[in-house]
């Protein structure tokens, strides 16, 4: 799997000036949803309960770090569009997805969770190549192939050595 997401971030390397950072703020988005995702299960707290936390304490300890030293132009933004993106990012990012994702950990379990999660940079890039016309290489295309044969192997091999999910309920 870590082969094919070098294989993957490799591809686009060189096309894109400073896309380091981009690798380095997934790598450590990454670093933080596995925290997350092993707090939640060593607390056992229900994925209701971890999502209102999220949603709930994110933004008052967030915003006003944003509002007084980050650069913004929302000002500049149409109302609308400022409300969209409260809607989308707010209610359909934070609070749905969290949820989901939450409640999947307690299907699922961390191991195959996490194992399925892996496949999201393969199938961003694919994404990408219809919705953004941003092409993969032959390098981007086997890492794309690498990682999700990696996600589909430790799935299969999980559930074939009967490790169930054993999160709170």
């Amino acid at each position: 799997m870590l082969l094919g997401v070098i294989l993957l971030a490799r591809d686009t390397f060189g096309d894109h000036p400073g896309a380091w950072r981009g690798d380095l703020l997934l790598f450590w988005g990454s670093f933080s949803w596995a925290i997350f995702t092993l707090m939640v299960r060593v607390w056992r707290i229900p994925a209701l309960q971890a999502t209102l936390a999220i949603a709930m304490f994110a933004a008052p300890v967030y915003l006003p770090i944003w509002l007084a030293f980050l650069p913004s132009r929302i000002g500049a933004a149409p109302v609308g569009e400022v409300l969209l993106q409260l809607v989308y990012q707010g209610g359909l990012a934070v609070v749905l997805a969290g949820f989901l994702f939450t409640r999947a950990l307690t299907a699922l379990g961390p191991t195959v969770l996490t194992t399925i999660t892996a496949v999201v940079p393969a199938l961003t890039a694919l994404a990408a190549w219809p919705l953004l016309d941003e092409r993969l290489g032959p390098g981007g295309l086997v890492g794309v192939g690498l990682v999700t044969a990696a996600m589909l192997l430790g799935v299969v091999r999980t559930r074939a050595a009967g490790q169930p999910p054993t999160a709170a309920r």
